[in-house]
C-alpha cells in the first residue's frame, strides 16, 4: 500500500519493473517534489498513478 510520497518514491526506486520511461521519471520527480514541498501531494499521486497504469503495475 502506498500511503504517501515517501512510500511512492520507495516503490519507484526498489520495486518498479525494469522498463522506466518518461512517466516513471515524472512520477519520481513528483514524489521527490512532494517530499521537499516543492510540489503538491496530489500532483505526486496523479503522476504515480499514471506511471503505474502505463507500466501495468496497476490495472
Amino acid at each position: 500500500m502506498i500511503e504517501n510520497a515517501a512510500d511512492g518514491l520507495e516503490f519507484l526506486e526498489r520495486r518498479w519493473p525494469p522498463e522506466r520511461d518518461k512517466q516513471y521519471q515524472a512520477a519520481k520527480q513528483a514524489c521527490e517534489g512532494a517530499l521537499f514541498h516543492s510540489r503538491s501531494s496530489s500532483v505526486a499521486r496523479e503522476a504515480f498513478i499514471a506511471a503505474a497504469i502505463e507500466a501495468y503495475v496497476l490495472a
